[in-house]
């Protein structure tokens, strides 16, 4: 019996010896060296190598071996400088898809909601009249969301986008905001932009 004690002593002993190994052990993976914007293309310079001890099933991340294998994607996602890299954060698509175009606007503080907007957030691109003259009415084509109105730039339109990257504000206070939009939609867009006379309105924010 003394044996046989001593013999559940020490596979107890060895068990507690592999367990805390486990949780210990410590291996190389990927973050980010600095902060990524959504869609931007991922260098070498943006990688760092850290040694953390995670649990592959609860935690998902890249082994720092891959780092050539990243090099060269586009961040899915926007990342912080320190995170851990997933590699849900990366992908080989490239924006805009095909059918979409990127716009930039330059929007006063007055022009986008206060609480300010991340990349994922639906908007809705509005017209604004220009204020020394009255607009005239929205056509019934601007009814449609998306539909390019048939009175032309003059009249009040909306179109709705999805915001693809921020950044600002600059020197002069504005925000740029890169919008995806239906190709058909985006000439319009640029040009109401370069007027200033244009307005963003949140319809359904992304989760942050």
């Amino acid at each position: 019996m003394l044996a046989l004690g001593v013999a559940l002593v020490v596979v107890m002993a060895y068990g507690g010896y592999l367990l805390h190994q486990a949780f210990n052990t410590r291996v190389p993976v990927l973050a980010t060296a600095r902060d990524v914007a959504v869609g931007q293309v991922i260098e070498a310079a943006d990688l760092a190598t850290v040694q953390v001890a995670v649990d592959a099933a609860q935690v998902a991340t890249i082994p720092a071996s891959q780092a050539g294998q990243v090099v060269g994607m586009r961040a899915a996602v926007a990342v912080r400088a320190g995170m851990l890299l997933a590699p849900s954060a990366v992908t080989n698509a490239v924006s805009p898809a095909a059918g979409l175009q990127l716009v930039a606007v330059a929007l006063k503080p007055s022009q986008i909601p206060a609480r300010g907007l991340a990349p994922g957030d639906q908007v809705l691109i509005v017209s604004t009249p220009d204020g020394s003259a009255a607009a005239p009415p929205p056509s019934s084509g601007d009814a449609e969301q998306g539909e390019e109105g048939a009175a032309g730039d003059g009249a009040e339109w909306q179109v709705p986008a999805a915001v693809d990257q921020v950044k600002g504000p600059d020197a002069d206070g504005l925000v740029t905001v890169d919008v995806l939009i239906v190709a058909a939609s985006g000439p319009r867009v640029a040009r109401q932009a370069s007027t200033g006379r244009i307005a963003v309105v949140l319809t359904s924010p992304q989760q942050r």
